[in-house]
């Protein structure tokens, strides 16, 4: 942790305003963008985000900075995205599995797909995906969770965690492919 944001943890002790608004100037877009990611709704991820602030701010006596703070910040907001998704969608984690045989078709290499098309396209493209197959997704590739922490977040079993990963990126490398395609195509 960098001399500035120490200064400004110690002023957001001191309950000062200033510090707290220069704090959650420097994160907010960071957590914002984690928060929509997992939730997949704009206004849902802004109010996790202030949700987290709000606790951040009433727990930082017990950061220790043996993390850096943005770290510490992301966890709070993933924990209490993850909460939202449990209390406004009831039966996201059900054992239920759309699709469940992939064709084993000569694949072209993945990595050429993705090169055609935008990230901003590969995020709509994992809107329309199962909610617990984006937020999986989005908690180990984009936020760089493990495996065993995405198991203990969820309360899911670890070989259940990797199941629906690995389902999760087949589904999203079919429904990329099949972008591009009909990109192709027109």
């Amino acid at each position: 942790m960098n001399t500035d944001e120490r200064k400004l943890i110690e002023a957001c002790l001191n309950h000062r305003p200033d510090a707290q608004i220069a704090l959650y100037q420097r994160y907010n877009k960071a957590m914002f963008n984690s928060a929509l990611r997992i939730l997949g709704n704009r206004q849902e991820a802004e109010d996790v985000m202030q949700e987290a602030f709000i606790t951040a701010f009433a727990r930082l006596g017990t950061f220790d900075g043996k993390a850096p703070f943005g770290s510490w910040l992301k966890k709070i907001v993933v924990n209490k995205s993850i909460d939202a998704l449990r209390r406004n969608r009831s039966g996201i984690f059900d054992d239920i599995d759309l699709i469940t045989n992939y064709p084993d078709n000569d694949k072209q290499d993945e990595y050429d797909v993705v090169y055609q098309i935008t990230p901003e396209k590969i995020n709509d493209i994992m809107k329309e995906m199962k909610e617990s197959y984006r937020l999986i997704l989005s908690l180990h590739l984009i936020e760089g969770y493990p495996h065993d922490q995405i198991a203990e977040l969820l309360g899911m079993s670890y070989a259940n965690v990797r199941t629906r990963y690995s389902r999760a990126r087949k589904l999203l490398a079919d429904n990329i492919r099949q972008y591009v395609t009909l990109a192709l195509l027109n």
